[in-house]
């Protein structure tokens, strides 16, 4: 596997251990183009995503990362975009050393089908913040405070309506200036417009278009 430049490049382990897990059969993860945030990951044997439904694949590797980060497995964006395939879970912890195994979850309407060495995931290293959980009898005031959900909407808060436009009938003249818009509730308070209507020929509509 080609190591990224920097003092910690991740380690890849695909030689067959002692307790026959499936590792050396897996690819090791690589860049789809020079900057790219992560590596893809590949699928170990065929299967399937059932529509609505996820499925857990192996790959075939182990990987090491180094201390202060945690790998990512995230969603291709063409997986997402033309079949509505997500990754769930995720979260790979630095001194995990098992296999990667990567769940699918289908949000289409389609069975997703993969062959073995399919791209199905990427892997994106990130920086994390290790700390150790401690209890206090007191939480620092803050300006959201104990509001949850939908609490950095607009504020002041605002509601949307929708209004349905009714069909409207456009009476056309040569000058366009002239030209009259009117609702089926408009022609009904006006007979006049009922017998004004007129269709317009080729001859008319080429005129306009000459006059402006």
């Amino acid at each position: 596997m080609k190591r990224r430049d920097g003092p910690h490049p991740r380690k890849t382990r695909t030689n067959q251990p002692a307790n026959n897990e499936p590792f050396g059969q897996g690819n090791n993860p690589n860049e789809g183009s020079r900057f790219a945030a992560g590596d893809d990951i590949c699928a170990l044997t065929n299967g399937l995503v059932p529509a609505k439904g996820q499925t857990m694949i192996e790959t075939g590797i182990a990987i090491g990362l180094p201390e202060g980060t945690y790998g990512r497995l995230a969603a291709r964006s063409g997986m997402a975009s033309k079949m509505g395939i997500a990754v769930g879970g995720g979260v790979i912890d630095a001194d995990y050393t098992g296999e990667v195994k990567v769940i699918l979850r289908n949000h289409g309407e389609a069975d997703c089908l993969f062959q073995a060495e399919d791209r199905i995931a990427q892997l994106i290293i990130e920086k994390v913040a290790n700390a150790d959980a401690m209890e206090v009898d007191d939480l620092e005031t803050s300006e959201r405070g104990k509001s949850g959900f939908g609490a950095s909407d607009l504020n002041p808060k605002r509601s949307i309506t929708a209004k349905e436009e009714g069909v409207k009938t456009c009476f056309l003249n040569a000058d366009t200036d002239n030209n009259e818009f009117f609702s089926a509730a408009d022609i009904g308070y006006h007979p006049r417009l009922t017998k004004e209507r007129e269709m317009l020929s080729s001859a008319h509509v080429n005129a306009a278009r000459h006059e402006q």
